[in-house]
Parts: structure tokens; sequence; C-alpha cells
């Protein structure tokens, strides 16, 4: 008798990652239930320059966000909580005076487009509420990723694309440099002044991130005296220092190409 062939590992989909949270709108006391990523599910397969992970088979970040259908509060979920009363008050005046409700999407997975309104959505509330430098830096780096997945997911054979695909990568091109620089701007302004950690990073991680974006935009001085900083922390790990070092070493490349 012939041994039986073990059977094959079964496909992950997207929703097999989700489940359905309950939260409690903060504003208008609605009750919402959020697409959420299961706890250690998704595997992080690599890592973008900018500290971006990427995800075997879905990606996380389109599911960060709590988007209430009823008045139109949506807020990262790191930050979801009690809101202070002038908080509610504004977002009741400046949001959901003019927000249209709706019933709650059907399923879990969320597309692109979706996740970008109401990342959007987040960004206007953060404003609103006149929130931390650190919280809107965040938001802003956030939706510059799911443009980044939005190209990525185009291809980068760029030579063969038609002219409506061209259109659509450079859109996302351009949309995504516009919101890193915002992100550069917004966690420059927190690095001075608010403390680690911020956005979730600890000095090491946020300077690497601010080193990082520095470096993309040409900010070459702002890049070294970051680095710098991660070489002579006492915080920072060996791997973390030569990851510094060959960020650098490309920055200086990069520089004298310009």
């Amino acid at each position: 008798m012939s041994a039986l062939k073990p059977a094959a590992p079964k496909k992950l989909y997207e929703g097999d990652y989700l489940f359905m949270k309950s939260y409690v709108c903060p504003v208008c006391e609605n009750r919402l239930r959020i697409p959420t990523v299961k706890a250690g599910k998704a595997r992080i397969i690599s890592q973008d320059w900018d500290l971006r992970p990427v995800h075997k088979d879905i990606d996380v970040q389109k599911y960060d966000v709590v988007h209430c259908n009823k008045c139109g509060f949506a807020i990262l979920k790191r930050y979801f909580g009690v809101l202070p009363k002038p908080h509610k008050e504004l977002i009741l005046e400046k949001i959901s005076k003019k927000y249209d409700p709706h019933p709650e999407p059907v399923g879990m997975v969320r597309s692109y487009e979706e996740a970008l309104t109401e990342y959007k959505l987040a960004l206007l509330c953060a404003a609103i509420r006149q929130v931390h430098d650190s919280e809107v830096g965040l938001l802003t780096l956030k939706i510059a990723w799911l443009y980044r997945a939005q190209k990525l997911a185009l291809g980068d054979d760029t030579e063969s694309f038609t002219k409506a695909v061209r259109l659509k990568y450079d859109g996302f091109l351009d949309a995504e440099e516009k919101y890193l620089k915002k992100a550069m701007d917004y966690l420059l302004k927190a690095r001075q002044t608010e403390e680690p950690p911020i956005a979730g990073m600890n000095e090491t991680a946020i300077d690497f991130l601010l080193a990082s974006l520095c470096g993309h935009f040409g900010k070459f001085d702002d890049a070294a005296r970051l680095v710098s900083g991660i070489l002579q922390s006492k915080q920072s790990s060996p791997s973390q220092k030569d990851r510094a070092r060959d960020m650098l070493d490309a920055f200086r490349d990069k520089r004298d190409n310009v």
C-alpha cells in the first residue's frame, strides 16, 4: 500500500486574515463592526526603505482606520478611544452635518479606493481636532504607502504600459511623493516637539524613518545628522547601526550623482 501524500497547504486569501471587530463610535455612539487583521496571522515578507511592512497575501494598511458610517468620524486604530467633549462637538459641526450616512459595506475585504477614502476622512478629522503632528505624520505616511501599493500592483515593466496604465502609474507615483513629503514635514516637527515613542516608534525607528525620508527628498545634511544619532545611540542594536551605515553610504552616492 502506497503512503498517503500529505495534503497540500490551504491557499489563503485576503478575507482569511480578517475578522469583524466591534467598536462604539466615540462621537455618536453608533455601534460599528470594522474589518480587522487577525493578530499574528499576517506574515511580513519584506520591508521597504521607509519601514513600510509588506505582508503575504494582504496589505494590512487597508484595515487600520475605524470609520463611523453614521456620523463620518474616522481615526487610526492606534488613536481610537474616548474623545474630549470639544473634539466631539467639532466633529459633529464640521463633519457630521455634511456627511451622508450609509449602510456598512458588505463583506470584509476593502479596496484601495475604499481604504483611501477612510484615511483621507481620518486626516480631515485629525486636522479639525488639531492633533499632534505625529498623528498627522503617520496618517500621511500610510496614505503614501497605499498609493505605492496601487502603483506596484500595475507592475514594474513601465516600457510596456499602455497610455492609460501609464497615466494611472504616474498619478499614483505623484500622490505617493506628495504624501511622503507631508509625512516627512510633520514627523520632523513631531521629533522636535514630542518625546518618543512617536507614532508608536522608538527613538531609533523614528530617526531611521526620518533619515530615509530626508535622503529621499535630497535633504542629505539632515539625513546624515539623523544617522549619526543612530550610530551614537546606546539604544540602537548592531543590526540597526549596520543598516543605518548602509543607508548613509547610499545617500552619499545619491548626493554625488546629483
